[in-house]
Parts: structure tokens; C-alpha cells; sequence
């Protein structure tokens, strides 16, 4: 007897031409290269979940590292995410997954802050501000 999967399946709702659900695929834990983790709920690229005051990465997977291509910051992100103007350029360079880290009211470091520490930490190639990479190559 088999028993039904109690996990979401957001490629069965890609195939029928839906959206993918709002779930998170599973975590990941992140650092900023300083002092401070951060855990990040993983997403399919397509999908805006709700959240206040988020760090967001658009990124891709090389084995089994996530790579960000791109950090950014929302007061609220599914308005932010409706329409990003980065979200395809990430996409086409090889963008699969959306990481999202919410701040709790005890952390040490807000969501402002995080953002640019993360930017510092990993020069996603389509960030420009925060990014010590651009700043080099702009020499």
C-alpha cells in the first residue's frame, strides 16, 4: 500500500499551467562572511511569497551550493517580487530558486543590514550597489 506524499509537488502545478505554490521547498543556512547566520526558506523563482521586511536572493545551484545572483531587500515581498526587474536576467543565468529570510524582532542584524552585508559577502554579478566587485572593476 502506498501512502500519498504530505510534501507539495510545485512541478505539478507548473505542469498544469499553474503558479507554483507559496511553500517552501526546505532551508538553508547562509552566512554573511562576519559574524551572523542567517536561515533561508527556498522557493521556486517564480513564486512571490508574502513576507514583511525580507532579505530575498534570486540563485542558482551548482551541486549542492546555492549561488546567489542576486540579493535584495522588501518591506513587502510579494508587491517587490510582482514584475522585478532582475528576476529574468537571473533566470536566464541560471536562477532556479528564490531564498527568503525573514528577521525575527531578536536578531542582531535587520533586514537593511543584512542585505548589504550579504551583497558585501557574495558580489552576486547582478548587484551594483553594496558590491565591493563593482566597485573594482569600475577602476
Amino acid at each position: 500500500m502506498a501512502f500519498p506524499s504530505t510534501k507539495p509537488n510545485p512541478l505539478a502545478s507548473i505542469f498544469a499551467g499553474l503558479p507554483p505554490p507559496s511553500v517552501p521547498l526546505g532551508h538553508v543556512w547562509g552566512d554573511d562572511g562576519a559574524e551572523y547566520r542567517y536561515r533561508f526558506a527556498i522557493y521556486d523563482i517564480h513564486v512571490c511569497p508574502s513576507a514583511s521586511n525580507a532579505v530575498y536572493i534570486f540563485a542558482g545551484l551548482q551541486g549542492r551550493t546555492y549561488v546567489p545572483l542576486y540579493v535584495g531587500r522588501a518591506e513587502a515581498l510579494s508587491r517587490r517580487l510582482l514584475g522585478h526587474e532582475r528576476r529574468d536576467e537571473a533566470i536566464r543565468r541560471g536562477a532556479r530558486y528564490l531564498l527568503v529570510h525573514v528577521p525575527g524582532v531578536s536578531d542582531p542584524v535587520g533586514y537593511t543590514e543584512a542585505e548589504r552585508r550579504l551583497i558585501r559577502h557574495y558580489a552576486p554579478m547582478l548587484n551594483e550597489q553594496h558590491n565591493p566587485l563593482v566597485a573594482l572593476l569600475a577602476r
